[in-house]
């Protein structure tokens, strides 16, 4: 903040301490952002005024906000999907399998990327019950590294996940490309580390 400051820039500290924040989420309209950590759970901070407006405990994950649930999507250490509100009240309640990654997308739909020695599993789930799910889809084998990130295109019809390529040491990475309703990937990419974030953007 300091620095920032020096070189004129604008800084507001909204958590003076603590734990590594592992993600932020910004809400829709942007007065609302939440950060996850590993140790503080769920925090949500209202950005007009810089003050805390909700902490949850024993929160696993951040998926972001989903206007069309209308909370704060996260995964509990129990594996539960759970909604929150800005103020911190439980919204909503659905119970899903052990999910590696999981994040909201633009459209408010929650993608949950889940994997095991069988298939490979993404489901896009919506609130009103029309949820649509695929396996068979991912890396083949018996072993398979923990997916980093997700990214679903706009009509909803095909995803991109990127991989680590192996487990321990330090893996490199791998993109993957399918395409709902499909057995295996469309398109691989092998990348020489793990990037760690991925988005999807059409090309003309």
């Amino acid at each position: 903040v300091l620095w920032h400051e020096a070189l004129g820039m604008e800084a507001q500290e909204l958590e003076p301490a603590g734990a590594a924040v592992k993600r932020l989420a910004f809400s829709p309209d942007g007065t609302r952002l939440a950060g996850h950590s590993s140790t503080n759970g769920l925090i949500v901070w209202d950005l007009t005024t810089g003050r805390t407006t909700a902490r949850v405990p024993n929160i696993e994950g951040l998926a972001g906000y989903s206007p069309r649930f209308g909370s704060w999507a996260t995964r509990a250490k129990d594996t539960n999907l759970l909604f929150w509100s800005h103020s911190g009240s439980l919204t909503a309640s659905n119970s899903h399998p052990s999910a590696d990654y999981h994040t909201a997308l633009p459209d408010g739909r929650i993608m949950i990327a889940q994997m095991n020695n069988v298939a490979d599993t993404i489901h896009l789930l919506d609130p009103s019950g029309a949820t649509t799910t695929t396996s068979n889809i991912l890396a083949s084998g018996t072993i398979r590294p923990g997916i980093w990130f997700a990214a679903v295109t706009p009509d909803g019809s095909r995803f991109l996940v990127e991989r680590s390529s192996d487990v321990g040491g330090n893996p490199a990475g791998r993109l993957e490309v399918g395409r709902f309703g499909s057995n295996g990937p469309e398109s691989t990419l092998q990348l020489p580390s793990i990037s760690w974030a991925i988005a999807w953007r059409e090309v003309p």
